[in-house]
């Protein structure tokens, strides 16, 4: 078990606040106790959920509260505001994607929504998610169901013929399918796997230091950076519809790659682009995460 004094100087002036404002410290600490909290509740949840079987599932209180918690965000309401942006997520595969989301819909009561958007967890809890790791497993037939929960009540929604597709995602694996089941489960128009992207030559840790902050990370980065903007290219007219991520491959000297991602639309990420004035900048295919 990790203690206190293992921390580094950095660690140690997050946790207890040195350098900060004594407000600023306390918002962080109720922030954290407020997740520390949800996310004891998802990792016993997520135990639940292994052995969870229809017939239990069917008698207990859990089946109108996913239900309920789905209907929320198929029709804009607080719920959407967490949910929504796990199936967003394009950082991690659909499949991975989707049952978070199944967890965090099984798991969650309404209070739990409103301490996320009240203690400001709101725009960083898919990060968060990815941190704790939890395992989320279920048996087929589980999964099944929840799937055909989600179709139904989205089908019953407007505008939410891409997140149908999320479901063919999981079920068929794989980025190239999870587009291919679009075109099965929607009557509205595909996006193709393949898109075209920017690639922007030329970035250097001071460039990038303002947009990802004084992260240690940021030593590595060499100045052949390469920044990606992703987007569909079925009609111009979508440019300002579909958000992507903007993403900025580091090379460093091991011969690895970090890749340093923010969630952007099209028009703010050109923005970013254009402002920080790289050298070189050119059309390239990439590959819709």
């Amino acid at each position: 078990m990790a203690s206190v004094e293992s921390l580094s100087d950095d660690g140690l002036a997050y946790l207890f606040g040195l350098g900060f404002e004594t407000q600023v410290h306390h918002n962080w600490l109720s922030a954290a106790s407020t997740f520390s909290k949800i996310r004891q509740k998802l990792e016993i949840d997520a135990k639940k959920l292994q052995t969870l079987k229809p017939s239990t599932f069917h008698k207990s209180t859990k089946k109108k509260l996913f239900r309920t918690s789905m209907e929320n965000a198929a029709n804009a309401k607080l719920e959407s505001r967490v949910l929504l942006p796990l199936i967003d997520d394009c950082t991690i595969p659909p499949a991975q994607a989707l049952r978070q989301f199944i967890l965090v819909c099984y798991s969650f009561q309404h209070t739990q929504y409103e301490e996320i958007v009240s203690n400001g967890l709101v725009d960083i809890f898919p990060r968060l998610m990815r941190g704790i790791t939890i395992d989320v497993s279920m048996a087929p037939t589980m999964e099944s169901i929840f799937n055909n929960i989600i179709r139904d009540v989205w089908n019953k929604a407007e505008g939410n013929e891409r997140r149908l597709s999320f479901l063919n995602g999981d079920e068929h694996g794989g980025h190239g399918q999870f587009f291919q089941g679009q075109l099965q489960q929607s009557h509205a128009k595909s996006l193709p796997v393949w898109s075209k992207g920017f690639a922007y030559e030329g970035a250097d840790a001071a460039t990038l230091e303002p947009l990802f902050g004084n992260s240690r990370l940021l030593s590595g980065v060499q100045r052949s950076s390469r920044w990606i903007l992703e987007r569909s290219v079925e009609t111009p007219s979508q440019f300002t519809k579909i958000t992507r991520c903007l993403s900025a491959f580091a090379p460093i000297d091991m011969g690895e790659d970090i890749e340093f991602r923010i969630r952007t639309s099209w028009p703010d990420g050109w923005e970013i682009i254009s402002s920080l004035g790289f050298k070189e900048s050119k059309e390239v295919d990439v590959m819709l995460l």
